[in-house]
């Protein structure tokens, strides 16, 4: 599957003016509720298809307007607004006709009769999520920038190229803009880790979401878990080619660092989540084999140690011999080493990598004879039975995704939607 890289805005993000409006975006407002209370969280409904149906511009100014609404729910008497750019920097006032206010205040007010304001930002992120899982997204030309909303600028890569670059749509911008305006509770960290764990299956790598997660929830093992595999998949070397070959607008840049750098995120963000939950076996097979790529062997081989047979998958097991046979050569252990590729051949008789790190194992040392019995073992392996778990290893933390997913949208479905 094409990997999907998301691009930082460097010198468009606080500039241009705010948008004209050329229609009634006051009842697009309230055409978004309605649809946020009858929306079924988890499905595509008629409800999402509405919504998904605006542009990106129509988006833009409904985040624009949201940040109003939001505000009047909470309080109803405020008269003055403000919008963060996006670029950073000092607040942004926000004008409100008298009309506009008026009627943005009677929105606020259905919100408020709906049930618990919180419940309903929260249903409003679930049907921008859902649209972001559903939707295949489709580049648009980048156009003037907005100050006051985000700008959402993605590339499509694949096997190591880029494929395609353009402006997409800011659902998942606007549904962390409202989780966000929730309390920081089991919800909101539910919802980064299921929605982390989705894009991480999906190789949708977005690192604003990710690290936003973590800026969120700084002690959670899990977001920790779910950055540092994110900047381990950017430090590999299908990314790093895409990136190398990549040749961007005027004002743009990746926000992909190099190999090193992003092994250095990587390894902070695991380092911290093993510390959190010392028995969080898989995040210590991922700890173990950032370090090792980073050159520190011996703790590569005590995290990787730690790992292997507490792991939650047989095909993790597999790969946690693989890497700590690469950790135990590194080092001089020998036999070690020999004995973890032939633990992960055994586990993985049709398996490629066993026999092509025995085969390079022998070579170094030597042994002529060994190395050319692996290679004829792997010449010998059926074509059909070639599927090996180190292929899928880079996507296998969000391999449970669409579980969290379900527990997540599970006490907001409801048989009669409003």
């Amino acid at each position: 599957m094409p990997f999907l890289a998301v691009l930082l805005v460097a010198a468009w993000t606080a500039i241009g003016q705010a948008p004209a409006e050329p229609w009634d975006h006051v009842s697009r407002v309230d055409r978004w509720l309605t649809a946020v209370l009858r929306h079924q969280p988890g499905s595509f409904d008629a409800d999402a298809v509405a919504v998904a149906s605006w542009s990106n511009p129509e988006l833009q100014e409904l985040w624009i307007d949201l940040t109003v609404v939001v505000e009047l729910i909470r309080n109803p008497k405020t008269v003055r607004f403000t919008v963060n750019p996006v670029g950073g920097g000092r607040p942004r006032d926000l004008r409100v006709s008298p009309n506009d206010l008026v009627r943005f205040r009677a929105i606020a007010q259905r919100a408020r009769a709906a049930g618990d304001p919180d419940d309903v930002l929260r249903r409003g992120a679930l049907l921008h999520a859902d649209i972001a899982m559903t939707m295949r997204d489709v580049h648009e030309a980048i156009g003037t920038p907005n100050a006051y909303a985000p700008e959402r600028i993605t590339v499509q890569v694949g096997d190591g190229r880029p494929l395609d670059i353009g402006s997409s749509t800011i659902h998942w911008d606007t549904a962390r803009m409202l989780v966000d305006r929730t309390p920081r509770d089991d919800f909101a960290r539910a919802w980064y880790r299921a929605t982390s764990a989705w894009m991480q299956d999906r190789a949708d790598h977005d690192t604003d979401h990710a690290d936003h997660a973590v800026a969120l929830f700084p002690d959670d093992p899990d977001l920790l878990f779910l950055d540092g595999c994110l900047h381990e998949v950017l430090a590999s070397a299908a990314i790093q080619a895409s990136v190398q070959a990549m040749r961007l607008p005027s004002g743009f840049s990746m926000n992909v660092g190099s190999t090193r750098a992003e092994l250095k995120l990587a390894e902070n963000a695991l380092r911290q989540a093993v510390a959190r939950r010392a028995e969080f076996a898989e995040a210590h097979l991922h700890y173990g084999r950032v370090v090792d790529e980073l050159g520190d062997h011996q703790l590569a081989v005590a995290e990787l140690s730690r790992a292997a047979g507490a792991l939650p998958d047989t095909r993790l097991e597999y790969v946690a011999d693989l890497f700590l046979g690469a950790a135990q050569a590194s080092i001089g252990h020998d036999a070690e080493a020999q004995a973890a590729y032939e633990s992960a051949a055994a586990r993985d008789p049709g398996a490629q990598s066993p026999q092509l790190a025995l085969a390079q194992f022998a070579y170094r040392r030597g042994d002529r004879v060994a190395a050319l019995q692996a290679l004829d073992r792997l010449a010998r392996l059926p074509e059909a039975g070639r599927d090996d778990a180190w292929w899928s290893y880079l996507g296998s933390q969000g391999r449970n995704a669409n579980d969290l997913l379900e527990t997540l949208w599970w006490p907001f479905r409801r048989e009669d939607p409003k």
